[in-house]
């Protein structure tokens, strides 16, 4: 039976360092029960979903899978079922490597840095990074104080672009792919001007069919096609990030970025339907262009303002 939505009712188990798993069952009942254990345990617990309290699993280790179950309470065998759910457990926080290096904050600006777990680097203005205690600690964080990148590969030297970057010294984070946050690298990175910090999404260009292209999102681009190719320049994006296009307040497309939108720090939305997302709001085929990044879920970037094009 699995232990997943529609969720009816939730049962936590907690590792006593703080970690903490969820599951949640679509059986009510006196009579049915959840059972969690480690794969290495030949004990195994019972608790009845309804009631109050959470029971805490104790002897776990890191490199232990938390297995679970829900099975009739009246039923105290447990062989030959198969597992509902279950969970690797990770506790060991990644360790970030990077030499003290600087760059500007122009743009196709990087730095360096490695990690020995996958997820994500994370490059934080020194004065905000004695407060990083978690990933959401650095979401939080003005978008012009912070830069990230993805770890696919452990030990390998990845680049993290510096473009739009707030000048100072900056720390080393990393964040694996369960969470886990490293502690602060052991060396700075300095970042200087030429540029007016700033880390918004913007537009490079739309470019109509026949070859037609308008390069300043600043004045209206008074053209003729519904569906150009709509090119975005990304300022600071991450493999896996979404990066979205918004017409007239509405989302058209999205796409996860991959390794050559980062090394191009771009991408071409293709024969973008903007017709097909006009609201009327500016009149006379006139759509509002918004280009916006999200990390995590979390929105990161956007356009500061929308571009305004005439498709007709």
């Amino acid at each position: 039976m699995p232990l997943t939505a529609p969720n009816a009712k939730s049962f936590q188990i907690s590792h006593p360092n703080g970690e903490t798993f969820t599951f949640s069952t679509s059986v009510q009942g006196i009579r049915t029960s959840l059972t969690f254990a480690d794969d290495t345990s030949t004990s195994w617990t019972s608790y009845t979903v309804g009631e109050a309290a959470p029971s805490t699993a104790t002897g776990l280790d890191y490199s232990d899978t938390l297995y679970a179950w829900v099975r009739n309470a009246a039923n105290a065998s447990t062989t030959n079922q198969a597992y509902s759910e279950s969970y690797m457990l990770d506790m060991v926080d990644p360790i970030v490597t990077g030499t003290a290096q600087s760059a500007t904050n122009a743009a196709g600006q990087t730095v360096s840095a490695s990690a020995d777990d996958t997820g994500h680097l994370y490059l934080v203005l020194a004065a905000d990074a004695a407060g990083v205690t978690s990933a959401a600690n650095i979401y939080a964080l003005s978008p012009e104080k912070w830069a990230h990148a993805a770890v696919s590969t452990v030990n390998t030297p990845v680049a993290i672009s510096t473009e739009g970057l707030t000048a100072g010294t900056y720390k080393l984070f990393a964040v694996d792919s369960t969470g886990n946050l490293s502690l602060v690298g052991a060396n700075d990175v300095t970042i200087t001007g030429p540029n007016t910090p700033l880390k918004d999404a913007t537009f490079e260009s739309v470019t109509e069919t026949g070859g037609n292209a308008f390069t300043n999102p600043t004045v209206l681009a008074n053209g003729s096609d519904a569906t150009p190719d709509i090119k975005v320049h990304l300022v600071d994006v991450a493999v896996g990030d979404q990066v979205e296009l918004w017409v007239d307040g509405q989302l058209l497309s999205s796409h996860t970025a991959v390794a050559n939108d980062v090394t191009a720090q771009s991408y071409t939305f293709v024969a973008a339907n903007v017709q097909s997302k006009d609201t009327a709001l500016n009149g006379n085929g006139v759509v509002g262009l918004e280009v916006k990044v999200f990390h995590a879920e979390q929105l990161i970037s956007t356009s500061a303002t929308p571009w305004l094009y005439d498709y007709q």
